[in-house]
């Protein structure tokens, strides 16, 4: 099969994969939820934090404070990255730190007429929500965050939004609308060449079919 050849994977790993997810429980339940996020367009804009992700955020705070002495500081799009990155830090983590840090930063990164920054804003607050299992509130972010990004031509950043949307319907139970947004996902990946987003779409496609058991799919 032609994404087979093209990215190195079989059927067996996509399904494979898929029983994986089984595993760690990819499928919200009532009380919690445990999901995997589409954050691959953030990496275009957003400094990636490392492994030693504690010491990461500290020093993502200290640098934040240090950028809040520049009088201008609300309009420096070096400050709003950084806050945005620690917002993404915290989406999965600490997600109530996340939506009070990342509550005006939209609004800002639009006074500064940041519309990437405003993009990943509304990303990573979508990023929270889902965190918190409120599929409703974090869709509604991701929805502001593409039409924002496709108004803008902020090319990079449609895949990965797309993906983030496929995942509230496939933990909605939409499967067609899932398949549709993953499909569309992967499509502008390849445009881009963002071939681990690519994967991540191809492997999330196989999961929805092995969820309804259409084996040859």
């Amino acid at each position: 099969m032609k994404y087979e050849k093209k990215y190195g994977l079989c059927w067996s790993d996509w399904y494979r994969y898929a029983l994986d997810l089984r595993k760690i429980k990819l499928v919200f339940s009532i009380r919690r939820i445990k999901t995997i996020y589409f954050f691959a367009f953030l990496f275009f804009s957003v400094p990636f934090l490392a492994c030693s992700q504690s010491y990461e955020a500290t020093k993502l705070k200290s640098k934040i404070n240090l950028q809040k002495k520049n009088k201008d500081y609300l309009r420096d799009t070096a400050y709003l990255n950084s806050v945005i990155s620690l917002g993404l830090f915290y989406a999965d983590r600490y997600p109530d730190s996340a939506l009070t840090l990342l509550a005006t930063v939209p609004a800002e990164c639009a006074a500064a007429n940041f519309k990437l920054g405003q993009v990943n804003s509304l990303n990573s607050i979508g990023n929270a929500w889902l965190t918190k299992g409120n599929l409703d509130a974090a869709l509604k972010y991701y929805n502001a965050a593409y039409r924002l990004a496709d108004k803008n031509e902020i090319e990079d950043a449609l895949p990965g939004i797309l993906g983030n949307i496929a995942v509230i319907y496939l933990n909605k139970g939409n499967y067609s609308v899932a398949l549709e947004k993953f499909y569309a996902s992967m499509h502008l990946a390849e445009k881009r060449g963002n071939k681990p987003l690519i994967r991540n779409s191809l492997n999330n496609i196989a999961t929805i079919q092995f969820y309804q058991g259409k084996m040859n799919e």
